[in-house]
């Protein structure tokens, strides 16, 4: 088995349209973020093979509230599905096509959450505001 740890940006939080946001770095074990290293304002189109230009601020709770919530709604959505797809082929015992559509009903649902998630995270006026002042205060100009 191959376990895959390191470090990587997750919880993608204030969305400035389509120029920058804010992420946190976390460590991670099989890609599930475990523990949060540091935030940064990113900007966005620059993350290639885990490098990418931005900004570091404080520890973004909100950011690192959203990567444990999607991480939650990920592996949920995941169980759900995976569940109703058993139950659909009959090689669960004692599952009713009711119970499996259930279960395809709230892992549908778990995963339109995520969606959902980032729709509601983006960037209002004051925080647009802050994140370009703290990119100006260092350089950058976008």
């Amino acid at each position: 088995m191959i376990i895959v740890w390191g470090e990587r940006l997750c919880g993608r939080v204030n969305q400035v349209d389509n120029q920058v946001h804010i992420a946190t770095k976390f460590f991670h074990v099989q890609y599930i973020p475990l523990l949060p290293l540091n935030s940064y304002i990113v900007i966005n189109h620059t993350q290639v093979d885990g490098q990418f230009e931005g900004v570091p601020i404080p520890l973004s709770w909100k950011s690192v509230l959203a990567a444990y919530l999607r991480t939650i709604l990920l592996i949920g959505s995941g169980a759900f599905l995976v569940r109703a797809f058993l139950m659909f082929n009959g090689e669960e015992q004692n599952a009713t096509q009711l119970l499996a559509l259930f279960n395809l009903m709230i892992g549908g649902l778990l995963a339109f959450s995520i969606w959902v998630s980032y729709q509601l995270m983006k960037a209002n006026e004051k925080d647009s505001q802050y994140l370009f002042q703290e990119l100006r205060s260092v350089g950058y100009h976008l």
